[in-house]
């Protein structure tokens, strides 16, 4: 209503007087008014959820587009525009809206107005590098809600101007700055240069910067995005070392400046696109400073690098481990995470690099990990001609490369998302294993019927073998994530790193020794091919080299380290010294086991281990007499004592992770003898976990 057209009574304290009726708790409920209308409503007053309380959103106050100023720019007016803008596309990937970052700026709604080449190109290079990112992120789609909002509220991305145009734009716009710096330097050795054309340098300088920075991220996660691309990948790492050299320029010029909010700008405006937004939209948002925008950047192209290195990891295995290293340990943005998987396996394509389909690298992982006979050449004459066998080995290709593929982009995922889709990953790993089961069958009957019994110890179920291995290194991990993210109490540690001891890492060693021994044993085709030949010297079998021996080597050591773990809190738990956390009124051991465990019952081996097998296995009661903690205690030891021989003796090819399980193996060893003496005299001792050295395996402290 206008004002005069109405009258406003204040029912301030009626309504405060009407709420004091009010016990604590009460909700008032109307038929028009219930639970749903309530939640859905927001807060009157809030700058936050309440548009009107923003002191800018009267029209009289807004600026108008055709107002700008689109021509005769001096360089010092362009550079808080170039920095402003890059601070807008940082803060939208950090999770903010389009409509209230990159779109501030006024200029890039319609760049085609722009007159000065400069400006226009970069404001074109921004918005195409918007829609790069955009493309990525969404393509890849391991992004959460709340992380990242692809969402353009409308606005066109540049996207009638191709990315070749858009780069050759950028680089006129950066041979007119150099042309210009050449032209001004050359004048100021001439003359005796003034403080204005000191600034007006160092403006030039900086803006030709701010335009190479733009011009190289482009180009770089071009690169990256399609793989197999004339730039090497030599040329790509040199792009990003003078991209981060640019980047720690601007950083360390920026600190000497004071930081300037591009909001401030006149060419920066919040309420442009303030009714593009929900009406409980949170209004308010804090723009990246300049410093923290190109800290940012300069952490983007360390991890970029890394990716670049990709090609030199072989094997799938290999890439699923550097993909969960550099989740686990680097914490990359929602950028690098997507150009990441992109760049290895560009989204719908079902190629590594673009270039060799997956199932071809499923085949050399096979061959590599147990060489069975459904892909050991020696049975090739042997295999291909039968229909079953071309029947069934391209439905498990099939199969393993869709699992493969959604693995892949769970371990590209946050740590918190990656543990959640290995619960369902877990389930096609189940149908999976069915099929390898199938394949290995129909491969065994057919080398009986060609071959014989003789042949039978070259037909183990390899194909089983190597998807049993999978599936155990997911198991592994899912109940590995649930330690880093701290998701288990004190009380559930026992059970945790048993399942890992007993169960899990059990069938993974089991697995990778069938697999060692597959690969040692003789060629059953070769001797045969050769039975007929004469007697001559027999040559020497050739020396068999463990190609898992070093990945054994590893998961012995977590092995006998979560034993000892597991022993170490069971002993803690008869004596009563296990720290506690809070009311354990309702608790039950029972359904907290099963509720951790329930994501393995969907898989056929290993079989879900129930809750009675559990205690039995572990064999404590009520009735079980003092003296077998000490018995525990000592167990304890041994697992510390071997996992600590065991490292110490491959110093040289410990990797970070080993040297921080000798860590944990180290301290645990002494407090477990310092315990079991304790113990022996009737002393105990307040004990704390200390996960610092590892983030899964804790070190056994006391508290003083």
């Amino acid at each position: 209503m206008l004002n005069g057209e109405s009258k406003w009574n204040d029912v301030t304290e009626q309504f405060k007087d009407a709420c004091g009726a009010l016990k604590v708790g009460e909700l008032l409920h109307d038929n028009n008014f219930g639970l749903f209308e309530a939640m859905s409503a927001f807060e009157m007053m809030d700058p936050k959820m309440d548009s009107g309380m923003l002191d800018i959103v009267h029209e009289q106050m807004k600026k108008s587009v055709t107002e700008l100023k689109y021509s005769g720019f001096t360089y010092e007016e362009m550079l808080p525009i170039f920095d402003g803008t890059i601070c807008c596309v940082t803060s939208w990937l950090e999770g903010g809206s389009m409509a209230q970052t990159v779109f501030t700026n006024l200029y890039l709604h319609d760049p085609s107005k722009i007159e000065d080449r400069v400006l226009k190109a970069f404001c074109v290079g921004v918005l195409k590098l918007v829609a790069i990112c955009k493309e990525v992120i969404t393509t890849t789609a391991v992004y959460e809600d709340e992380h990242f909002q692809p969402s353009a509220h409308g606005f066109h991305l540049a996207d009638s101007i191709s990315e070749q145009r858009t780069l050759g734009m950028l680089k006129e716009a950066e041979d007119d700055l150099s042309k210009c710096l050449r032209h001004l330097k050359s004048n100021l050795q001439s003359e005796s240069p003034t403080e204005s054309d000191s600034k007006e340098l160092s403006h030039l300088e900086r803006l030709l910067m701010r335009l190479r920075i733009l011009k190289l991220l482009i180009s770089c996660l071009l690169a990256l995005r399609y793989s197999g691309t004339q730039m090497t990948s030599e040329a790509l790492r040199k792009n990003l070392e003078k991209l981060q050299d640019l980047v720690k320029s601007v950083i360390e010029e920026s600190k000497a400046e004071l930081p300037v909010n591009p909001l401030d700008l006149p060419s920066f405006d919040i309420t442009v696109t303030s009714r593009l937004l929900p009406p409980s939209f949170p209004r308010a948002i804090q723009l990246m400073s300049l410093q923290d925008t190109m800290n940012m950047l300069c952490v983007i192209c360390d991890h970029l690098q890394l990716a670049v290195t990709m090609p030199t990891i072989t094997g799938l295995v290999g890439v699923m481990d550097f993909f969960d290293k550099f989740t686990a340990n680097q914490n990359p943005s929602i950028l690098v995470r997507s150009v990441l998987l992109y760049h290895y396996m560009p989204t719908g394509t079902n190629k590594v690099f673009n270039k060799t389909k997956l199932s071809e690298l499923i085949l050399d992982e096979l061959r590599s990990f147990s060489c069975p006979p459904v892909v050991n050449p020696a049975f090739k004459s042997v295999l291909a001609t039968h229909e079953h066998y071309k029947l069934v080995l391209p439905a498990f290709l099939a199969s393993s490369s869709h699992v493969l593929e959604n693995l892949l982009a769970a371990k590209c995922n946050t740590r918190a998302r990656q543990r959640e889709r290995l619960a369902f990953l877990l389930e096609e790993l189940g149908v999976l294993q069915v099929e390898a089961e199938r394949v290995d069958t129909v491969i065994d009957s057919i080398i009986r019927e060609k071959l014989g019994e003789k042949a039978l110890t070259h037909v183990a179920s390899g194909v089983g073998t190597w998807t049993l291995y999978l599936t155990t290194r997911c198991m592994v991990n899912y109940l590995v994530l649930g330690m880093e993210l701290e998701l288990y109490d004190v009380r559930e540690y026992g059970y945790v790193f048993w399942y890992l001891s007993e169960v899990l890492l059990l069938w993974n060693t089991s697995s990778l020794f069938r697999a060692d021994k597959s690969l040692a044993e003789p060629n059953f085709m070769d001797s045969k091919s050769g039975s007929g030949k004469k007697k001559g010297k027999q040559k020497k079998p050739k020396s068999v080299i463990n190609i898992h021996q070093d990945e054994l080597l590893l998961v012995r050591c977590m092995q006998h380290l979560c034993g000892g773990l597991h022993r170490l809190l069971t002993a803690l738990k008869m004596a009563a010294m296990l720290p506690t956390t809070g009311d354990y009124k309702f608790d039950n051991e029972l359904v907290r086991y099963s509720h951790r465990f329930s994501p393995f019952a969907a898989v056929h081996f290993p079989q879900l281990v129930s809750y009675e097998a559990y205690v039995k296995a572990v064999g404590v009661t009520e009735d079980t007499p003092p003296y077998v903690t000490v018995d525990f205690l000592r167990q304890s030891y041994s697992n510390f004592e071997t996992c600590r021989s065991v490292l110490d003796n491959e110093a040289g090819k410990r990797s970070k992770e080993a040297a921080a399980m000798l860590n944990v193996a180290k301290n645990n060893l002494v407090v477990t003898k310092i315990l079991a003496d304790s113990l022996q005299k009737e002393v105990k001792r307040k004990v704390k976990f200390d996960f610092s050295a590892h983030k899964v395996f804790p070190m056994i402290k006391f508290v003083t």
